[in-house]
């Protein structure tokens, strides 16, 4: 239904009735206090060093962002909305990677969802790190946190802002804004890892280079994976090895789900 929607109402329409869809959840999940909170916290005017504390009911502890910035879009889309609850494995959940962990909000959404899991949560970009660091901060040794991109390959790449959006990706190494790599496969090894049950990627393009590298027998170790695509290359690539090794594909919003 929502994809009819998009594809007959005009654009402002849609997107309109998108904010007016989030609001009421917002409203529903936090009550009328919390809502007005995010709303406050999501003006741009109201930047500052200082960190704001939001409690989500969906996650146990609560969870810190930064006024006036992308933040607040993003824990509305992840511990809200929770996308990420659709088609999930049959338990138990162990092991989850989230690569492009940003301030924590899907790592800790995760861990509060499967209080047994421990997750390995991969984030570049040094200012989202410290968020990320602060709020995984209350669950321990659950959750393990490396400054890094996910990449094909282990190796230096560099780190590249976007100037329209927030959106952060890397590239290969051009000398300038330095920041590790780190394959899955080296994660496999340096953790001791026999099954990943959950990979979840949101890497702004990156997944095209993973799965394009020649190297692809780590995907046997995958139960699930949830994949924010991006673009048609990338698409391409992840459905050549999913299906290659027996995944069934279902889209909800964004992302794109593999099992088996």
């Amino acid at each position: 239904m929502r994809r009819t929607l998009r594809s007959l109402l005009p654009t402002r329409v849609y997107q309109w009735l998108s904010k007016l869809l989030d609001a009421g959840l917002c409203l529903s999940k936090l009550g009328p206090k919390g809502f007005h909170l995010l709303r406050m916290l999501a003006r741009s005017n109201l930047q500052t060093a200082r960190l704001e504390k939001v409690d989500i009911p969906t996650v146990i502890h609560p969870i810190y962002i930064r006024p006036g910035s992308s933040d607040v879009v993003e824990l509305v889309c992840s511990t809200i909305r929770q996308p990420y609850g659709h088609y999930l494995p049959s338990p138990p959940v162990r092991v989850i990677i989230d690569a492009g962990a940003n301030i924590g909000d899907t790592t800790v959404w995760y861990l509060s969802k499967f209080p047994e899991a421990l997750v390995i949560a991969v984030e570049p970009d040094p200012e989202n790190f410290r968020l990320l660091e602060i709020n995984c901060r209350p669950y321990g040794n659950r959750a393990l946190l490396l400054c890094s991109a996910l990449w094909a390959e282990t190796a230096r790449l560099s780190l590249q802002h976007s100037r329209s959006c927030n959106e952060i990706s890397v590239r290969a190494y051009k000398g300038d804004n330095e920041c590790q790599g780190i394959s899955i496969p080296d994660l496999i090894r340096r953790y001791g890892i026999s099954q990943i049950d959950i990979l979840k990627m949101n890497i702004e393009g990156a997944e095209n280079a993973i799965f394009s590298a020649p190297e692809d027998g780590w995907i046997g170790h995958v139960r699930t994976m949830v994949i924010a695509v991006h673009g048609p290359e990338g698409l391409a690539a992840v459905q050549a090895v999913t299906r290659r090794n027996n995944f069934s594909h279902r889209v909800y919003r964004n992302l794109h789900f593999f099992y088996r």
